[in-house]
């Protein structure tokens, strides 16, 4: 595992990836300074070839520790009021659920790469009060050999079959959505000609949808 650390006041960014892999998982901590901070909003525009992973979004209180370090505490509850993704234009919207923030906390998530090995960099541009802010990773080097791991954990897929009510027949263009346990659509599916449809296929199996 490479660790990466890119320090600010209010926010600052960092990663950490395994060779073999073909996910990344960042860290952004969140007024490391101790301030009081309202209206805090954090958008992040991922590099072509990163696709954000909608199960893997986690905010967490965090202590400050005298060398300025943060160590993580309870999960914070986040949902489709907190998160945004716009899957065309890859970017993130973040919005904290405390108002004002008045501690310091760590957002993490989670990026596949869907590109090829290669350097990626990201930034999270951060607005709140009257600081605004960008922060950078600087360069991710990725590499792996054969398929690489997709995601840890078990995964399984979803797979939809719908039949007409009346004739009992296969129905084309049913439409059908997947949400996972913080709320977010993660997938949107219409059935084909045999009223079959494959919904996703990287759910986790240890978690709800």
């Amino acid at each position: 595992t490479v660790p990466g650390t890119f320090t600010t006041t209010v926010a600052n960014k960092g990663y950490s990836y395994t060779p073999g892999n073909r996910f990344i998982d960042w860290v952004v901590r969140i007024n490391q300074a101790n301030l009081s901070l309202s209206d805090v909003i954090m958008t992040d525009t991922l590099q072509e070839g990163l696709e954000l992973d909608l199960d893997h979004i986690h905010l967490y209180q965090a202590t400050l520790n005298a060398d300025g370090t943060l160590t993580q505490g309870a999960e914070v509850a986040i949902g489709p009021a907190n998160v945004q993704y716009d899957a065309g234009l890859r970017l993130f919207t973040f919005t904290m659920p405390v108002n004002p923030v008045a501690q310091p906390y760590l957002l993490r998530f989670r990026t596949r790469i869907t590109g090829g090995q290669a350097t990626y960099t990201n930034s999270v541009n951060f607005a709140g009060s009257s600081k605004d802010h960008t922060s950078g990773s600087g360069g991710v080097s990725t590499s792996w050999q054969g398929s690489g791991q997709q995601i840890d954990g078990e995964v399984g897929s979803i797979s939809i079959s719908k039949i007409d009510d009346v004739t009992h027949e296969p129905l084309q263009g049913a439409v059908f959505e997947l949400y996972n346990a913080m709320g977010l659509l993660v997938a949107t599916v219409s059935t084909g000609e045999d009223g079959t449809a494959m919904l996703y296929d990287r759910a986790l199996l240890n978690r709800p949808y």
